[in-house]
């Protein structure tokens, strides 16, 4: 739920293990990343040194990006979540993973929603992609929810881009995983180009490497997921009526 940000309750070793992440995915994510993430990664980086100051964060983000965040503490529901993404703000969750979840945390935190989302909301296509399905996710049934879900997991959380032929990381649960990220890398998951139809009907799964991810061939693609979406949403209306 959102919550206000208590900066003084984070504690030495917090800090001290934000330090360690933060230096350690710089660096993990060169040569993996796609251009569009380290691009925002760069605009980011003064202000990802230490734990940031959520409230300072937004002010900074909101003026250059147009988008604000919204500080949370565990889950929100799927209507709030895409209600906050549709309106330009990003929930940040304000807690941070323990140190035995270092290198692979399932649960979302403050290091995986600053460094692994953040970046991206630099990019004008990207926004535009997010809150184009989040306007969709926000009238959809229960269903159509579903199938919103699998494309927004097969892309904003987990998937792959071409560069010069090359498969290049977007997926944001990916780039806030040093383990992840280097298991995207290994060749060792299955990589299927995007198929909508395929997506909406896999099982996801995140508490564990993902074993099929999808591709896309560049961030202009997405703007040709939203033109499947609507198809997409046209067509179960129709199956409705």
């Amino acid at each position: 739920m959102r919550t206000l940000q208590n900066y003084s309750a984070y504690t030495e070793a917090e800090h001290l293990s934000w330090n360690k992440l933060f230096k350690q995915q710089v660096v993990s994510v060169q040569g993996k990343a796609c251009k569009e993430f380290l691009f925002g990664l760069d605009f980011l980086k003064p202000l990802l040194q230490d734990i940031p100051d959520l409230n300072a964060l937004s002010k900074k983000f909101k003026a250059e990006t147009g988008w604000g965040i919204i500080s949370i503490n565990g889950f929100v529901n799927t209507q709030e979540y895409f209600k906050y993404l549709y309106e330009g703000y990003f929930p940040v969750n304000i807690s941070l993973r323990q140190t035995t979840n270092f290198n692979f945390d399932t649960v979302p935190d403050i290091f995986h929603d600053c460094f692994g989302h953040l970046p991206f909301l630099t990019n004008s296509q990207y926004s535009k992609y997010i809150k184009q399905i989040s306007k969709e996710m926000l009238s959809a049934t229960k269903i159509e929810q579903q199938y919103l879900t699998n494309i927004y997991w097969y892309t904003v959380e987990a998937g792959v881009c071409y560069e010069n032929n090359q498969p290049r990381v977007y997926g944001s649960s990916q780039l806030s995983s040093y383990n992840e990220i280097n298991y995207v890398t290994s060749g060792k998951p299955k990589i299927y180009l995007f198929n909508i139809e395929k997506i909406m009907q896999m099982q996801i799964d995140d508490h564990t490497f993902q074993q099929e991810i999808f591709a896309i061939p560049n961030f202009e693609f997405l703007s040709e997921i939203i033109n499947q979406v609507n198809w997409l949403m046209n067509k179960s209306k129709l199956m409705v009526a």
